[in-house]
């Protein structure tokens, strides 16, 4: 009901958005938790490396985190979605690290020249990497996480 009309004033505003079930909005909130815990890491451990370069140079880094990552990340939704009695879930299932470090490496390239800020990844870091770290401690990523300087 209000992402119609939400849509609709940003379409009037000349901003590009599309409405999306419940299931589709899981799958991509994952995404985006994924991107924002996953490309800071890497441009952090990499010495500040642009996002665009990362995606580029180091895509295969990318998706081994994404490989630990997402299982955790869907594990959660999943549990906390059937407990809420959601039916629509089957996009979160189909969710595969190969998709997922795909789109983020997409989404790096259209914003190429960024470099995320340290700064503003170490004050969410409860939610993003932290979250990761509170469901379970993958080698890959605490390794990231040192090699940021991270303590992890």
């Amino acid at each position: 009901m209000w992402a119609g009309a939400v849509a609709a004033l940003l379409h009037r505003g000349g901003v590009q958005c599309r409405t999306v079930e419940r299931g589709e909005f899981l799958a991509l909130m994952i995404e985006k938790l994924l991107w924002a815990s996953i490309y800071w890491l890497l441009s952090a451990g990499l010495g500040g490396l642009p996002v665009g370069a990362v995606a580029q140079q180091h895509g295969d880094a990318a998706a081994e985190l994404a490989g630990e990552l997402l299982p955790l990340a869907q594990r959660y939704v999943l549990a906390s979605g059937r407990r809420q009695g959601l039916g629509d879930l089957e996009q979160v299932e189909a969710l595969t690290a190969e998709q997922a470090a795909a789109s983020m490496a997409a989404y790096s390239l259209s914003i190429s020249a960024a470099v995320p800020s340290r700064e503003m990844a170490l004050a969410e870091f409860a939610w993003r990497n932290g979250w990761f770290l509170s469901q379970q401690r993958t080698p890959a990523h605490v390794a990231w996480l040192e090699r940021a300087r991270v303590e992890a």
